[in-house]
């Protein structure tokens, strides 16, 4: 996180621009990263979607109690199992079973009490997302209609991150996302971004452990009530706050005012991630365009439009199976990728001394053991993590599923191709750049070039900072070798090439 705050914030670009002057030859990266952004934009509006239907639903039950407290025949099937009618039964000494309460009596002579012990239970949160927020069908392959209510939901989820995200910038932990770097670019040259690494890394940390700690000993709480395994309490994806939470606001005073407490919360910490995943995308484009750069609200509005409506197939009845696509191939094992790929190219190629200096003329002269350890950790340490993490997932990979449901082949081959497109994409723009270089090169030697920074690379160094405090903290530069035209741009060539 550290490494992709200072560079943007050195170079005061977004991903598309800041690798076409750092690393011609890979400024496919800075598109892969944007890919990967505007998939998982996307859908994970729809999250946001969820939430405000659930903050609307809480806010209409404000005098009454929430929906999904107990069991209702609408949405429910038989294996809804509410604890509250259950706790009523037994009271009387009664067996709850599959929602009806049978006396000691006839459940000794049916034999009851041995069926409730082994029968599927789901609690009322589950079902009632289950069925009545998503509509679940029974596969992928069955799309059904788009849900209006959803439809509805998603269309304000967009319309709240377009009125903001035109004029507001937030910040999220999106490492190789391209987020990361497209936020930095708006610092000050001299924000210390080393402090805002800390401390954004340990909050987010500490706010993960603690979300954790509270979900699974929930989770833990209705496997002993359920008196179910803690696997088998509730499927795992992305809809598990939206079961786990929903069902915990239930067990409390004053419920609907909690859960509305709740939603308030998980919009506010949604919309600050889709928040960065928007402005990856539109200064992305707006460096590609700086033509647009007055018209940024009508930017943000149309790709805030073509997301809404590449979003609706999420609110179709199979669109949980199509979210949870998504999210398995679309940001896994390509972001890892991208970010060894980003490792090799600053620390290796730039160099990872030089780029410390980079930092040094941003944060003022830092330690000989400063420097040492984060080149090592950039050098050996991250990418050494990132390409273990690779061929784990590799190593561990199983065809996606949900539930007991397990995807066709052709929903995998859908996956597969999102998942490999952005590196696809880095691939062949490193082609094209160097099939389109000047003939007198070799192959290697045009990749040599490609892999250097253009002149324009540090300019915004030299306009944000003294140029005694950059002279203090670099060495005194060599004669200027032979200059080489390549793409339009001078770049170096190596001496006795």
């Amino acid at each position: 996180m550290f490494m992709e705050l200072s560079f943007g914030q050195y170079a005061a670009l977004g991903p598309v621009a800041v690798y076409n002057k750092f690393c011609p030859l890979f400024r496919g990266l800075g598109y892969g990263m944007v890919i990967v952004s505007s998939i998982v934009m996307l859908y994970y509006n729809l999250i946001i979607a969820w939430t405000i239907y659930y903050m609307a639903v809480s806010f209409m039950s404000i005098f009454y109690q929430l929906p999904w407290q107990n069991c209702d025949a609408d949405w429910s099937t038989i294996n809804c199992y509410s604890y509250e009618e259950a706790d009523a039964c037994e009271a009387i000494n009664g067996t709850y079973y599959l929602r009806q309460c049978f006396n000691q009596s006839y459940s000794q002579s049916h034999n009851i009490t041995v069926l409730a012990e082994t029968v599927l239970r789901r609690p009322p949160a589950e079902e009632y997302f289950t069925n009545q927020v998503l509509g679940l069908s029974s596969g992928i392959e069955e799309t059904g209609q788009i849900r209006l209510g959803m439809a509805i939901c998603l269309l304000a989820a967009w319309l709240i991150v377009w009125g903001d995200a035109a004029v507001q910038i937030f910040f999220a932990l999106s490492p190789a996302w391209g987020g990361l770097i497209t936020l930095s670019s708006y610092n000050k040259f001299t924000n210390n971004c080393y402090i805002d690494s800390l401390i954004v890394a340990a909050s987010n940390i500490a706010t993960s452990f603690f979300a954790g700690l509270v979900i699974f000993s929930v989770i833990g709480f209705l496997a002993h009530e359920l008196d179910v395994s803690v696997d088998r309490v509730v499927d795992q994806g992305a809809g598990l706050a939206f079961i786990v939470y929903p069902e915990v606001v239930t067990r409390l005073p004053v419920s609907p005012l909690w859960s509305i407490l709740f939603f308030v919360m998980l919009l506010t910490l949604g919309l600050d991630s889709q928040f960065a995943l928007m402005e990856t995308v539109t200064t992305a484009i707006l460096d590609r365009f700086p033509n647009f750069r007055q018209k940024k609200v009508w930017v943000v509005f149309t790709v805030a439009v073509f997301g809404y409506l590449g979003g609706l197939i999420f609110t179709t009845n199979s669109g949980m199976y199509w979210l949870q696509l998504m999210d398995k191939y679309a940001a896994n094992w390509s972001v890892l990728i991208i970010a060894i790929g980003e490792c090799i190219l600053i620390a290796w190629i730039y160099g990872a001394e030089k780029f410390c200096g980079d930092i040094q003329s941003m944060i003022g002269k830092q330690s000989k053991l400063w420097v040492f350890f984060w080149s090592a950790m950039w050098r050996v340490i991250t990418p050494s993590a990132l390409v273990f993490i690779l061929v784990f997932n590799w190593i561990e990979y199983k065809p996606a599923s949900y539930g007991h449901y397990v995807y066709p082949m052709w929903a995998d081959a859908v996956g597969w191709t999102l998942g490999v497109l952005p590196v696809v994409v880095v691939v062949l723009m490193a082609v094209n750049q160097i099939c389109s270089g000047p003939d007198d090169l070799t192959i290697m030697e045009k990749a040599r070039v490609l892999s250097r920074p253009t002149e324009e690379w540090g300019q915004h160094a030299a306009s944000g900072a003294s140029a005694a405090s950059i002279l203090a903290l670099r060495p005194e530069p060599e004669l200027s070798p032979p200059m080489l035209l390549l793409h339009g741009r001078p770049v170096l060539r190596e001496r006795g090439a």
